[in-house]
């Protein structure tokens, strides 16, 4: 194909040929560029700086440029200098002083010489016209070809000239190859399902509801165990009522939706199902083996479970630290709770490792046939005693959430965390990823203010209006608070990423990993040894700053209790219960009693208000303890107006109790007459004292009419005497007993 234009018309011719696939070697393209001349033939280079510079690189390839080439060397310059010499002497041309020999002189000169020395060499040699190459040069043909392209292409110019029979072999052969194809993933696919039916139907997670033991079993002996529904508890809520009968599921779902137990002489958590019976379809079977199946540092291992009535449960890893918030306690086992327990203290690095933790085991269970988890929530992030954080109740939606079951008391409470896509439509079984997503954005918020789900300050909305509001979504939709001043800009930014409205918007798994890593400052090392020791340790740190702190408490109570004590009883007896030592009784032949009260303290009660009479009798009793402090005496007790003191026991004073108690007669006389009653203020307060010394018994009327029935007791008559709430009564001494 011959080209005569311009330069950069004969590139776009060329960029276009290529295009159409004509630079593969079938053709071949000549252009003549007359002189290097830009302005009048422009410009015949390929690179022009543009995006077809690739294109054009490679259609030049195609390309044969014919140009003018003049040489610069001495013969040349000699030729040129013989041409100005005879056009002058033989044409009478002059050339002007700065004017050069055109290059087509030297053109037309080298032609006809060329071709008469080729012809008389092929007259004298009596050769023939047969065309030969010249030997030792090669020519670069287009698409790597050795020979020159043929005059008209195989297929013709336009493929004309190829059969249709070809082109249908070719249609057939490649339809036979996507047959072959199709046919082999077929059956690959028909046998991977066989396998997994054959595993599902071998039943590996099914659990023998014997073999499961109440955890206070947990023992070493050989003794054959009782089987968990044999229990005592078990047995008595499976009796059931007398009006209708009830199942022992129903019994057990009544008092405890999940707990401990022992399976196989392993610690397992269990979990009741809500169900009377279950179909074992073979979409269940296969997503039972699939749970069965997953294994993850962060996944809580699927045990098994029991699904012929009466007993419907499953078992899964049990982990003995908890869950990161726990709703409620059920049944007789308490179960952990991880962010309300303020004697666990969570730094920052500790919560980044929960939150990569939830992470790990999300992706992990993303990439699994089970796709997505649906219920994520801190109840189901649990811990085990290495402090590793470990998804559950996954997968299994029929049987942990089953259809047409009332919702529990805390329906409002779990959709908490879910997404506000899934809140406004029927959720699939499984949930979304996208949702699992903004339930982890709220599971950080939990972890970083350790609060109740979905927490915002002096926020006064119920568990079901805060569902409505995120439904409803809008302009602002309702999210939970986050606070760049209580947390890195990171992790807010983090948490707002995962509660975007539109769940297009939000990062997977995969992407959090990545942003979690960044934020640990570990680098979220996957060495398991590391992680291991890092955690305990700062465990046994946290766990030093709590006895610390505990025994500081304890000896700050014990103080407490001591001085409480030593007010409570005597000095001596107090020292020495606290002590540990039994105090014994003792005897004592003399002590002296004091024995006050108020005249007419009861009808004075009667004109105030019982506050009143309180704060009355607490600043009398402040000034009465003022006064005994100075004396040795002790206080036995105060019963509304009545005050009772002692003095001689239980330290022996000899005879001095009874100046003592003398001595702080006088001195409440005194402070009597100083006491301001400031709520009757007119009215002067007035106290009675009695004094007893020696070891007398007074006895009434009513006692001594019991004794004499025995005649052996000693009485003297003491006379009539005026009873406190009894008026004059008749009472006795008791002396003593005949032997």
């Amino acid at each position: 194909i011959v080209i005569s234009a311009r330069g950069e018309a004969v590139r776009r011719f060329l960029i276009a040929a290529h295009r159409q696939g004509w630079t593969n070697g079938d053709f071949v393209f000549f252009s003549f560029e007359p002189y290097k001349q830009k302005e009048m033939f422009g410009d015949f280079t390929w690179k022009k700086g543009d995006d077809a510079d690739a294109a054009a690189r490679e259609a030049f390839q195609a390309l044969f440029l014919l140009s003018l080439y003049k040489p610069s060397d001495e013969s040349y310059l000699n030729f040129s200098a013989d041409v100005v010499r005879r056009s002058r002497e033989d044409f009478g041309y002059s050339y002007a002083p700065n004017e050069e020999v055109s290059i087509l002189a030297a053109m037309a000169h080298d032609s006809v010489w060329l071709y008469a020395q080729a012809l008389d060499e092929i007259l004298s040699e009596n050769g023939n016209p047969i065309y030969e190459q010249v030997p030792g040069v090669q020519v670069r043909w287009p698409g790597g070809r050795s020979t020159p392209p043929k005059d008209t292409p195989d297929c013709g110019f336009k493929g004309e000239l190829c059969s249709h029979s070809e082109k249908s072999l070719n249609a057939s052969l490649a339809l036979i190859v996507c047959l072959l194809a199709a046919g082999t993933l077929a059956i690959a696919v028909l046998h991977r399902k066989y396998k997994l039916q054959k595993r599902a139907s071998m039943m590996l997670w099914k659990v023998n509801p014997n073999d499961v033991a109440g955890e206070e079993q947990r023992t070493s002996s050989s003794e054959p165990r009782t089987p968990f529904w044999n229990l005592p508890v078990m047995s008595d809520l499976s009796s059931g009522s007398s009006e209708r009968e009830t199942t022992p599921s129903e019994a057990e779902g009544r008092v405890m939706s999940s707990g401990t137990v022992l399976y196989k002489d392993v610690m397992c958590s269990i979990r009741f199902l809500r169900v009377r019976s279950v179909s074992l379809t073979g979409e269940l079977l296969a997503e039972l083996q699939q749970c069965r199946d997953l294994n993850h540092p962060n996944i809580c291992g699927f045990v098994g479970a029991s699904l012929e009535p009466p007993h419907l449960f499953l078992l899964m890893e049990y982990c003995s630290k908890g869950s990161l918030q726990c709703p409620e306690t059920v049944g007789w086992f308490v179960l952990q709770d991880i962010l309300r327990n303020d004697s666990i203290k969570l730094d920052w690095t500790f919560k980044y490792s929960l939150m990569l933790d939830i992470v790990k085991g999300m992706d992990y269970l993303h990439c699994s046939s089970l796709r997505s988890h649906g219920h994520l929530s801190s109840s189901n992030c649990v811990v085990d005693s290495r402090f590793v954080l470990k998804v559950t109740d996954f997968g299994l939606s029929q049987l942990r959430w089953p259809a047409g079951v009332p919702s529990p008391q805390d329906h409002w409470q779990r959709l908490l965390w879910r997404a506000p896509e899934l809140l406004r439509t029927t959720m699939p079984p499984n949930g979304t990823q996208k949702g699992d997503v903004y339930s982890f954005g709220i599971i950080v918020q939990e972890v970083i203010y350790r609060r109740e789900v979905f927490y915002i300050p002096n926020c006064t909305l119920k568990a079901k209006d805060i569902v409505e509001r995120v439904r409803a979504g809008g302009c602002s939709p309702l999210r939970p608070h986050a606070d760049r001043a209580d947390c890195p800009e990171a992790v807010e930014s983090l948490m707002r990423s995962c509660w975007w409205e539109k769940p297009a918007e939000r990062p997977d798994f995969s992407t959090l990993r990545t942003l979690v890593r960044r934020l640990s400052p570990s680098g979220g090392s996957d060495n398991i040894l590391d992680n291991l020791l890092s955690r305990m340790e700062q465990y046994a740190s946290n766990l030093e700053e709590v006895v610390d702190r505990r025994t500081a408490q304890f000896l700050e109570e014990k103080k407490k209790a001591e001085s409480l004590l030593t007010q409570m009883l005597p000095r001596s007896v107090a020292i020495q219960l606290i002590a540990g030592k039994m105090v014994e009784a003792e005897t004592y032949d003399c002590v002296t009693i004091y024995l006050s009260d108020i005249e007419g303290f009861t009808a004075m009660a009667s004109t105030i208000t019982p506050m009143q009479v309180v704060d009355l009798l607490n600043d009398l009793y402040t000034s009465f303890d003022k006064i005994i402090d100075n004396h040795d005496v002790y206080k036995v007790e105060t019963i509304g107006d009545a005050y009772m003191v002692v003095s001689g026991l239980p330290i022996r004073n000899g005879d001095d109790h009874a100046r003592e108690i003398a001595r702080m007669s006088l001195a409440v006389l005194r402070a009597m007459e100083r006491f301001e009653n400031k709520h009757v203020p007119n009215q002067k307060l007035k106290v009675r004292i009695g004094l007893h010394s020696a070891l007398r018994i007074h006895v009434s009327n009513s006692t001594k009419a019991l004794l004499d029935k025995f005649r052996s007791f000693q009485l003297e008559l003491r006379g009539n005497i005026h009873m406190k709430g009894k008026g004059p009564m008749t009472t006795y001494w008791l002396l003593g007993e005949k032997p």
